[in-house]
């Protein structure tokens, strides 16, 4: 049984390391939240971009963004949309979740930021990940429907369309500081910091010319201090931070000098 799970294991790992796969493009539009990392102790404002992609143009385009209130206080919003269309919002940021709302009476065929959220970490906040999330617009009383009320375009004839909009939440990450170092034949590499929650496990995985052929594969709980020798040649390594089985997040492929 170990066995089978180590297996299954490498086979993740190669396959966000080298991304063999390319999966076929789906044409909705997508509205999604931007991802940001705060290392504790060092920072507490972070700015998290909203985008929208895949976009033909929109008549109305409501959105609302929820957060951990607990760990999060928003202090600014904005707006990255030409002025010339109508933008609203919700009165106070201490709304959540945060109405965002573009309109006009033609069509607005923007893609890229929508707005940038300004948030503040607490101070006492824990290490972890804390979602943003998109969603349509609710309404006041909760009854409105996205592609009806909240998301569409409308033609010269007055015919509402809906968007069809997929939607894709962003997180915040409250990290700590990792230094990993590695020494490979008679090359020794700080390979320098790297933000990472103390729970999960980070995999270090050395190539030589075969980017497909590891030589070596090193796993470490991530509270652990990461560093090794070995006597294989590498040219470079790569990194994988594992927090869960659902959030496998590569981090950076790096060089041997």
């Amino acid at each position: 049984m170990k066995k089978n799970i180590f297996v299954l294991i490498v086979a993740a790992l190669l396959f966000f390391s080298t991304g063999l796969i390319a999966f076929g493009e789906d044409e909705s539009p997508v509205v999604s939240v931007g991802n940001a990392v705060i290392l504790k102790g060092e920072s507490n404002k972070v700015e998290i971009p909203i985008m929208l992609s895949g976009n033909k143009g929109f008549t109305d385009l409501c959105i609302e963004i929820g957060y951990n209130a607990d760990v999060l206080t928003l202090t600014g919003v904005k707006n990255k949309v030409s002025d010339e269309y109508q933008f609203m919002y919700s009165g106070t940021y201490a709304v959540n979740p945060y109405l965002l709302w573009w309109s006009t009476l033609d069509k607005i065929e923007v893609n890229g930021e929508l707005a940038i959220m300004e948030f503040k970490v607490k101070n006492d906040a824990p290490l972890g990940s804390y979602l943003v999330t998109v969603d349509f617009y609710k309404g006041r009383n909760g009854d409105y429907k996205d592609g009806v009320d909240a998301n569409y375009f409308q033609d010269n004839d007055g015919v509402t369309h809906p968007l069809n909009l997929k939607y894709s939440d962003g997180y915040v990450r409250v990290a700590t500081r990792k230094t990993i170092k590695i020494t490979s034949g008679d090359k020794s590499v700080n390979f320098g910091t790297f933000d990472i929650e103390d729970a999960g496990t980070v995999f270090v995985t050395l190539y030589n010319d075969n980017e497909y052929q590891p030589v070596v594969i090193k796993m470490f709980n991530a509270s652990d201090e990461i560093s090794f020798e070995t006597d294989q040649a590498a040219t470079y390594a790569n990194i994988l931070y594992w927090k869960n089985i659902n959030n496998p997040v590569f981090k950076e492929r790096l060089e041997f000098q």
